[in-house]
């Protein structure tokens, strides 16, 4: 089973790289399992089933005024719940792929379970460790949807509050690499959802260094509630690029700090 929709990009889904914000593209994976199931004969309304995990990876830059469309197909069930695999195209070029895994839909499915590569493996034992830093967030209205508190794609917006400050802290000013021409480009992004999570609730984002490479960094994330109870942990890939956005490698000053960080 195999859907597509089509649509441009709009100017307010762009960032500061004049490119896609990377949690847009998760978004856009709601827009094909909705068409995924009403081609299955259950349109879905306010009432949806709840997102378990999303990956996606980044292949390349999505900018505005083009034409993407999301590919979605349905790969089998785990335990109950139903892998959805997305890809993101712009002229029949792949530019992104991920996966959503949909609490309780396997029946609308019923094939062996066949879980997408780009997966988030290893989530349960993702826990603070290193150097690390934890900063308070707080729900807010417009990140909220009616029936199931916050919406998925917006954790991987708290991730980059705390990335952001994370790096500064280890003296990574992110605004300042960009203007020296050393930036980095999210590479590959994944969040598992534990507990929902609900407009002005209180939360805390945990962040740390989980891998140093040649040319990129793993960033690991937990996030708590009022309780310390973990409502979502994930991981982001990093690459630094140069200046025409291809993978560069790490500058020395850079890698320092972050294996320092280790």
């Amino acid at each position: 089973m195999l859907t597509e929709i089509s649509f441009p990009v709009r100017y307010a889904e762009t960032d500061a790289q004049h490119v896609v914000y990377y949690a847009n593209h998760v978004a856009w994976f709601e827009l094909g399992y909705e068409a995924l199931f009403a081609t299955l004969g259950h349109p879905l309304g306010e009432e949806r089933p709840r997102v378990l995990e999303a990956v996606c990876r980044y292949l390349a830059p999505i900018r505005y005024g083009e034409t993407v469309t999301v590919r979605s197909r349905a790969l089998g069930m785990e335990e109950g719940h139903l892998w959805v695999a997305h890809e993101i195209l712009v002229q029949g070029e792949v530019r992104a792929r991920g996966a959503t895994l949909l609490e309780g839909s396997g029946s609308l499915y019923p094939a062996p379970a066949q879980p997408p590569p780009e997966r988030l493996v290893g989530w349960e034992r993702l826990s603070p460790r290193g150097c690390q830093e934890r900063f308070p967030l707080r729900v807010r209205y417009a990140e909220s949807e009616p029936t199931r508190g916050a919406h998925f794609s917006r954790y991987l917006g708290w991730f980059e509050v705390g990335r952001i400050a994370f790096l500064h802290r280890l003296g990574l000013d992110y605004a300042r690499m960009e203007v020296d021409g050393s930036p980095f480009v999210i590479a590959w992004a994944g969040c598992r959802y534990l507990v929902p999570v609900r407009f002005d609730q209180e939360l805390e984002i945990a962040v740390w260094v989980e891998e140093v490479r040649q040319r990129s960094f793993v960033l690991g994330y937990r996030l708590t509630d009022r309780d310390e109870h973990t409502v979502a942990v994930g991981r982001t890939a990093q690459t630094f690029v140069g200046k025409d956005l291809r993978p560069a490698s790490i500058p020395e000053w850079a890698r320092a700090l972050l294996l320092g960080a280790l």
